[in-house]
């Protein structure tokens, strides 16, 4: 800083006057052979070129001369070179990075991070004192903000490529082979970057009989290159593909002819902050394999690059190497027989890949150059020059005596990363002037615990559902320093308990409600009035209130933990209270926020509110304890009367008192459920179930609700309805996990039959408006049927369903019960034809509507399966929370205008004879399918984006035993839907024509968009057997027999294996279990053998 600089001077610089040139001080590596001394060359380059005045600081030293390119001449000129004027920002990309703030101007670090979760040290040096960070790709920002940085501290900063020297007409280095393909690596043999995988994949699937090599370009001196000495093995190995390893520097003038030379890039990184050697070999022209996940994904995708699928694997412990870390990091772990599928298949395809490596280039010529990335550096530029240092402006203000609130954040986020952004996003533009605060992302109520332990002054617990607006932390902050009473203050919001919640006027989240927002802020000011509960969506907890009296019970869930608290406040003489003119927005509010606690009178004992109503009463079935409802009380007189009486065991006071709760108060839940539940217990099923049903209409996600219709399922027998209810509550409120899973867990294990059901939402055979609570099916034939079911034996499970259906052919359940099983076999037409009668005979009939839903999406119409779910969501509103995500999905899938897909699904209904398929169905009925082929192809013409079909002609012409034409309307229809159905017909194509490794794709694809997809694995295990790769066909067998240990196939596969193995042990085992599951299966002879 020169002297006649101070801070409070330069913390107002001069924002409102951008200049023409700024003056930069770029510190890191220059004239070194690393990614990092390449992006501060170009980088430095072009901001030169524009014109602005830049002072390089080396952070290293040299690994070259820059004499090896003549434009570096210019950046060797300006190494350690005064700057003109002060500093207007100082830029540091280095490793590791330097924490600590430059003598002036703005401070930048340019910082990628591979690992998830940051360092801890990093977090408050950057949201306090950094103006801003640079990452290169989505992936990193997340990783920033997800540790805790403030969102718009960190800016998308894309590296780049010099396509006048990366493009597909370089000239190709000699390298000392004679195969014709060739393999690239480029980078240093760590184990982040996955090199141990590319030599499993390669060595494991090549020789040296195959015309392949592969050049491993290392990085000279790089510490930590495990893997030398396996490479110098394989290199002695005669029988082993041939690998090349070059270890000594290139000039960077080398790199693109490296690239040029060879025909793929394979790179299965396990972390990766950009990838620059991938977008390298992309803008060379070369197809590239690479992870799946992470950073490439900004620039690679399907279409463009052969994509490995992998897991995310957390790290042991909170740390990378010496670094303590915020949470656990984590890295991808790339498949390795998906490195070895894709290597095969571009070595196999090389003319596909030549073009999928075409498409690479043009999409970092277009996006990702070193010209692109300047412009960008240079906006961020320009914009940092027009706002005040950071660091300055803290110093001023505490220079000038302002206080500086030290505040730390707890985001509770349940709801995705959108919606958490998007709360993070407002939380920051929030953020008042004196205001230090620190952001924990979290879930559970430990780390508001935690928090309240610490240094801060205050602590903000906020759900990432919440909006914030401006002024409002501002208003809470004012009132908690006028008046040290007020220990716990929240804001007014929509979604709230009903001592806070207002009725809001405005239509969108962005002006409206900022207008809102300040004219109540304008109208009610700091207007505080006592309440007995703040909702735990929102409120600001003075730490040396919370820990005068214990602090709050991370092991409770939220809502439980704050009722406690504010009781124990309450009793030392603290005050609760809410801020009538701050305002935030809220989605809705959840149990674990307090939904239920609004009536209860203030609480100045510890009890948790949790126990609710508690009930003395014999389990449903020995050993399965079902989860107990979670009433709660809502009248301060009748209900607190009620449940005095069940405390001395006095059922008929109780009933009484609760009786006139739900008089006093007709239109609450939870005195509904409170009745209900008691009703229950009594044995007054009629009206429990009536009363709970009630509830639900007036609250659909109330949790005693939920809950009490699922245990009164039980009650009844109906083990079904009781595990969709359980599931639904499970969704909803993730916090009674500890109680529901292990029930559901026990009747997993106890695998009772239960009613076939289809993937997704669908395969609900009841007739009633909602999950019918009734007894189990009575006739015989339908109860076989679901026992076959269980045990995997398909074909005795249709017999039995096809009796049911003889003997009550007016039943729609029944009807739906065989539709749905004949579906799930690929007999469509017959299906299709009893699920339109089921509607016939019921139009709300959910299995039909639901397996008609099924049906659309196994032959790839997404439109049709649209039609069907919004008209099973209309029908039953309880069924939102599924339906909505499935419905969203299929839109994005969708091709077909809505308008005409509609009329169209809706024909369908009613078995319309214009139904665009009619004509091939007819035909396919009459056993005419040369006349199907000629319909179905007329509909693809007519209608190419109807995916059904596509779907319809290739199933035909697959029965005409014609493969081959079967191929391209499978593609297609996977372009359009991506289904597991379609994706194993392409693989029984592929497989007839002799494409083996296409089949395989397929089949993996089909596991991929559908893991229960039984069907997929079979087909797998058939593939792998007929190549003779016994070792991955016995892989899928432990795999499927893990998922479907009963299933007939699955068994007979497991069998046939065994027999080609020559293990005897083994197959008897299979026949054995065969036998017990399903004796008549034509494997069963074969295994006696």
């Amino acid at each position: 800083m020169t002297s006649a600089q101070t801070p409070s001077d330069r913390a107002g610089g001069s924002p409102g006057s951008p200049k023409s040139s700024l003056r930069i001080q770029w510190e890191g590596g220059v004239f070194v052979h690393t990614s990092l001394g390449l992006i501060n060359r170009e980088l430095c380059l072009r901001l030169m070129e524009a014109g602005h005045e830049v002072s390089l600081l080396p952070s290293e030293p040299d690994h070259f001369s820059p004499a090896v390119d003549a434009r570096f001449q210019r950046l060797a000129s300006r190494v350690q070179a005064p700057l003109a004027q002060p500093v207007d920002v100082h830029v540091r990309h280095q490793w590791p990075p330097a924490l600590t703030p430059p003598p002036e101007g703005h401070w930048v670090i340019i910082q990628p991070w591979e690992y998830g979760s940051l360092p801890k040290e990093w977090i408050p040096v950057i949201n306090e004192q950094v103006d801003e960070v640079w990452v290169p790709t989505h992936f990193v920002k997340d990783c920033y903000e997800r540790s805790g940085v403030t969102p718009d501290r960190v800016q998308i900063v894309p590296w780049g490529v010099d396509v006048q020297k990366f493009h597909p007409q370089a000239r190709p280095a000699a390298l000392p082979t004679q195969k014709r393909f060739k393999f690239l690596f480029v980078g240093t043999t760590i184990w982040r970057k996955d090199a141990d995988i590319l030599l499993d994949a390669y060595l494991n699937h090549f020789t040296a009989a195959d015309d392949v090599c592969l050049v491993i370009k290392d990085l000279p001196g790089y510490p930590g290159r495990f893997v030398t000495e396996r490479i110098r093995q394989a290199q002695a190995d005669p029988r082993a593909p041939q690998i090349i390893h070059l270890t000594e520097a290139l000039d960077p003038s080398a790199l693109p002819g490296l690239y040029a030379a060879c025909d793929c890039l394979v790179l299965p990184y396990r972390g990766e902050g950009f990838g620059l050697p991938i977008a390298e070999a992309m803008a060379c022209g070369l197809p590239v394999i690479v992870t799946g996940y992470g950073a490439a994904l900004d620039f690679c995708n399907a279409d463009n690059a052969y994509l490995i699928p992998a897991s995310v694997k957390k790290m042991a412990e909170k740390r990378v190497a010496q670094l303590e870390t915020v949470d656990y990091p984590f890295l991808a772990e790339p498949a390795a027989t998906d490195v070895a599928r894709w290597m095969r298949y571009v070595y196999e395809h090389r003319d596909e890949a030549r073009a999928t490596g075409q498409r690479a280039a043009a999409v970092i010529a277009s996006r990702f150059t070193w010209d692109h990335t300047a412009r960008v550096v240079e906006e961020r530029l320009r914009s940092l020059s027009r706002q005040p240092v950071r660091r300055y402006a803290i110093a001023a203000a505490e220079k000038e005596g302002e206080e500086m609130a030290k505040i730390k954040v707890v985001v509770m986020s349940e709801d995705g990363e959108k919606q958490l952004a998007k709360c993070l996003k407002a939380l920051d533009q929030s953020r008042p002037a004196n205001v230090r605060w620190e952001v924990e992302v979290a879930q559970r109520s430990e780390a508001a615990a935690t928090a309240l332990m610490g240094t801060s002054k205050y602590v903000v617990i906020l759900s990432s559902d919440v909006i914030v607006t401006p002024g409002w932390l501002d208003l809470l902050l004012a009132t908690a320093k006028d008046e040290p009473a007020w220990a716990a203050l929240g804001p007014t919001a929509n979604q709230a308990p009903a001592s806070q919640r207002v009725k809001p006027k405005y239509e969108n989240l962005k002006d409206d409600l900022r207008r809102y927002a300040a004219a109540r802020a304008r109208k009610h000011g700091r207007s505080c009035v006592q309440v007995p509960f703040l909702g735990g969506f929102c409120l600001l907890l003075r730490t040396e209130a919370a820990r005068e009296v214990g602090g709050l019970n991370g092991h409770q869930p939220l809502a439980a933990a704050l009722w406690d608290l504010y009781g124990r406040l309450r009793a030392r003489g603290y005050r609760v209270g809410c801020v009538r003119g701050a305002y935030v927005h809220h989605e809705w509010l959840s149990e674990a926020e307090g939904a239920n606690y609004d009536a209860r009178p203030p609480s100045t004992t510890t009890a948790s509110p949790a126990a609710g109503l508690t009930f003395e009463r014999q389990a449903t079935e020995p050993g399965a304890q079902s989860p107990a409802p979670l009433p709660t009380a809502t009248s301060p007189s009748a209900t607190q009367q009620g449940m005095a009486h069940l405390a001395r065991g006095d059922f008929a006071a109780a009933l009484a008192a609760f009786r006139q709760a739900v008089a006093d108060h007709p239109d609450d839940a939870d005195a509904l459920c409170n009745l209900a539940e008691l009703l229950r217990t009594q044995g007054q099923v009629e009206e429990a179930s009536a009363l709970f049903k009630r509830a639900l209409t007036l609250d659909p996600n109330n949790a005693g609700a939920i809950l009490g219709m699922g245990t009164l399922a039980l009650d009844l027998g109906d083990r079904e309805s009781a595990r969709f209810f359980y599931e639904q509550a499970l969704s909803r409120f993730p916090e009674l996990a500890e109680v529901i899973e292990p029930v559901l867990r026990q009747w997993e294990a106890e695998a009772t039959p239960v009613a076939a059901r289809s993937n997704g939402a669908s395969g609900q055979s009841q007739s009633a408006r909602t999950p019918s609570v009734q007894a189990p099916p009575a006739d015989h034939d339908t109860q076989e049927g679901l026992r076959c079911l269980a045990r995997g034996d398909i074909v005795k499970a249709i017999e039995a369903f096809r009796r049911a259906a003889a003997e009550q052919p007016d039943d729609a359940d029944v009807l739906c019960n065989l539709a749905e099983v004949l579906r799930t076999q690929g007999e469509y037409n017959e299906a299709s034809g009893l699920f339109k009668r089921a509607l016939e005979i019921d139009s709300n009939n959910a299995g039909a509507i639901l397996g008609m839903a099924s049906l659309a999406i196994d032959l790839g119409d997404p439109a049709s399966a649209c039609f069907f779910y919004a008209q099973a969501r209309a029908r039953y509103p309880e069924l939102a929370e599924v339906l909505d995500p499935v419905i969203a999905q299929l839109e994005r899938w969708e091709r077909v205008p809505p308008s005409e897909d509609a009329s169209r699904t809706a024909m369908a209904v009613q078995g319309a004879a214009d139904d665009p398929l009619a004509a091939g169905r007819a035909a396919l009925d009459r056993g005419d399918l040369p006349a199907a082929v000629r319909a179905f192809t007329e509909v693809t013409t007519c209608d190419p984006d109807l995916a059904a079909g596509h779907i319809a002609l290739a199933m035909t012409l697959l029965a005409l035993e014609r493969p081959a034409e079967a191929i391209a309307p499978l593609r297609r229809a996977l372009a359009l839907a991506p289904t597991a159905t379609a994706f194993n017909q392409l693989g029984v194509a592929l497989y007839q024509t002799g494409d083996l490794d296409g089949a395989a794709a397929a089949f993996t694809d089909a596991q991929r968009a559908d893991p229960a997809d039984v069907a997929a694995y079979l087909n797998l295990i058939d593939l792998h057997r007929a190549r003779g790769q016994y070792a991955p066909a016995t892989e899928t067998v432990k795999e499927a027999l893990r998922r479907w240990p009963d299933h007939a196939d699955v068994l007979a596969a497991f069998g046939v294996l065994c027999v080609e193995l020559g293990d005897a042990e083994g197959a008897q085992i299979a026949l054995q279990r065969l036998q017990a599951v399903a004796p008549d299966h034509a494997a069963v002879a074969a295994l006696r053998q």
